[in-house]
Parts: structure tokens; sequence; C-alpha cells
């Protein structure tokens, strides 16, 4: 595939304030659209009109709430709805009609990181006090339940595409079975699942004060290795592709750092090419989002959305300008070869969804 066969084309514009997530089916997007404390406004929108399936309003205290996809008939939102951070609401609404079907509280909780299994009716959430919450969801009844955990380093937990929850805890990777954690390896700052049975973390020190490598655990061995990476710490790790990463990592100083990004060829540890992100907002990933049979890489620096070809390394087009202080979410929706380019600002005000064509 040549890289100047792609065109990628801006198809249409919405508003928004945050989240963003798409159905299983990818026939739907959700995000908060607007609104603000007391009345935040969530819209889902069906993929191949563009248009609203639904609206409703989420009365969030302060912050805005998380969308996530439970199945394709049901979206759980999860906020706070009073200003008591520790006290977790989760609720339940009908994609189609936008109607609440059920919800609960949850106290001694912040339920950071959704994250929705993709093998059950189940989504989890870091509780902030040292553990899991797990919410089960059966006939639209939500039962949770608690894990003790320890203290979850972000990225919070994950689930695997087969349907586990893996999560970081004391620089280390952990598994929960049979409703207990199970470590597995070293690991920190990002969790990545490869495309076959490989499970990938970072690691490393801000300051480069000590080694850094790539954490690989075979899930069909048992087995764990190590690549070394000097002392650049590896901060983000994303799927490439059969047997490649791409890998994220620099140096911070204050509110700003250095970012580099580099493809990895696992089995021979060897680096296909790498390009450099100066000048960066310390937390922020520019590894948007990786299209590996596209040959596509989204990625952000301090000033501009970019696409690269992810073999080549190379600069295919600009998409849009940013600030130094937003940061991009991005969802390609494969089925309809299209990219939803979500911006997202330091202060959560109000902003856009871009959703692209690629041809």
């Amino acid at each position: 595939m040549q890289m100047q066969e792609k065109v990628i084309d801006r198809l249409v514009e919405f508003p928004y304030l945050a989240s963003l997530a798409a159905s299983p089916d990818q026939t739907m997007l959700a995000w908060v659209r607007g609104g603000g404390p007391g009345a935040f406004e969530v819209c889902v929108v069906n993929t191949e009109t563009k248009s609203n399936h639904c609206t409703f309003t989420y009365p969030a205290a302060k912050y805005p709430p998380v969308c996530t996809f439970i199945g394709n008939e049901r979206l759980a939102v999860t906020g706070h709805r009073t200003d008591e951070l520790k006290l977790s609401n989760v609720s339940l609404f009908d994609t189609k009609t936008g109607s609440c079907v059920s919800q609960i509280d949850i106290p001694d909780c912040y339920f950071s990181y959704p994250e929705c299994n993709p093998c059950a009716q189940e989504l989890a959430g870091e509780s902030g006090l040292g553990g899991l919450i797990i919410v089960g969801i059966a006939n639209d009844s939500l039962s949770p339940r608690r894990v003790n955990a320890g203290q979850i380093y972000r990225p919070g937990p994950k689930y695997s595409p087969g349907g586990e929850l893996y999560y970081l805890h004391h620089y280390a990777l952990h598994v929960l079975r049979n409703n207990a954690p199970l470590r597995l390896m070293d690991g920190d700052h990002c969790i990545c699942f490869g495309d076959k049975s490989d499970i990938y973390c970072g690691g490393g020190y801000s300051d480069r004060s000590g080694p850094s490598k790539i954490n690989c655990y075979d899930l069909t061995k048992g087995s764990t290795r190590a690549i070394d990476w000097g002392r650049e710490p590896v901060d983000y790790i994303t799927s490439a592709g059969p047997g490649q990463i791409l890998v994220g990592s620099g140096s911070s100083s204050g509110y700003d750092s250095n970012m580099s990004v580099c493809l990895v060829d696992v089995a021979s540890e060897r680096r296909m090419w790498s390009c450099q992100f100066a000048g960066m907002r310390t937390g922020i990933n520019p590894l948007v989002l990786a299209i590996p049979d596209g040959n596509l890489l989204i990625t952000q620096s301090a000033n501009d959305v970019n696409v690269l070809s992810l073999q080549q390394g190379q600069l295919l087009k600009t998409l849009q300008p940013k600030a130094k202080d937003e940061r991009i979410m991005a969802i390609h929706l494969h089925k309809r070869n299209e990219i939803a380019v979500a911006i997202i600002p330091w202060n959560s005000a109000p902003s856009r969804i871009v959703v692209y064509g690629i041809r």
C-alpha cells in the first residue's frame, strides 16, 4: 500500500465537552456535548447518518461524567452527582430513548478510569482508596463489589480482549483471577495488549535516575522478557500490528516534556524509526491512534495533530492545529474507515469533535 494513496477528508464537526466512546458494533458514538455543573448534556450519535440517536441530561455536581458503552443497547455514565467526590454514581441509559433504566450510588469510591469488559456485562473502575470496584450488570440491575488490589497506578484497570482484568500496582503488572490479584511481571506507566498473546508495560524514571525497559509478558507461555531502553522512561506503548509496538518515551521538566516516538520490532528489538516531539505538556501522550491495517498513525505534538505513515514514520498530513494545553483523543471507526477526533481542553472548556474519512 502506497502512502500517496491515502486521502483524508474532513466530514463533519460536533460540539464537545468531555469523554468519547464507540458502541461495540460501531454504529454509535457517545460523548458529553455540553452543559455545566448540575446539568451535563450527553449525546448518542449514529455514525452512518451523523444524526442524534438520543440526548439526555446527567446531573453531575462539578465535573463532566464519563461515557462507556455496555453492549449496543446500554450506555453507562459515571460521575459525581453531589459535591462529595468519594460518592460515585453509575447510571445506565437506553441508547435508543435516552431514558435512565438503572442507577446506583457507591460510597467511599472515586470510580476513576471506568472500563467495560468486552466479554461480559461488567464495568470496572479504580476506587481511589486502594482497590477496584467492579459493577456487575444483569437485566439492567447494577451490583458493585470491591476487590482489595492496593493502590492502582495509571492508566487504571484494563480489560484484555479476552475479558481478563489487568492493572499496575507497586511497579508490577497484576491480573485478577478468581477474584484475587496475581502478580505477573515488572511494569509501570502503561498497559498494552499486543496482536496475539503478548502484554507490554513500560518503566523507568522521569528524571532518568535509573534504568528503563519495555516489559513483555507472553500469555501462552507464561514467560517474561525485558527490552533494555537505556534511561529514557517508557511512558506509552501502543500495538502497531503483528510483532511491532510503538513506544513513547522522554524526560520531563516541570510542566514540559521532550518526547520521542519509536517503532520497535519486538523479536529483534530493532528500532525501525523514531521522531521527536519537543515542548510537549507533561502527561500528554503523543501516540493518539495507530491503524496498522491502514499504515497510519495519528500523533499530537505541542501545536498540531498529524497523520504519519506507521511503517515509515513520514508525515502525511496535518489534520488540525491544537493548543499546547489541549490533548487529543481519537477512535477509529474501522467499519466506515473514519476517525473521530476529540479535542480536550486543559480546563474542560467547550470544544469540538471532528470526523474524518479515509480513502
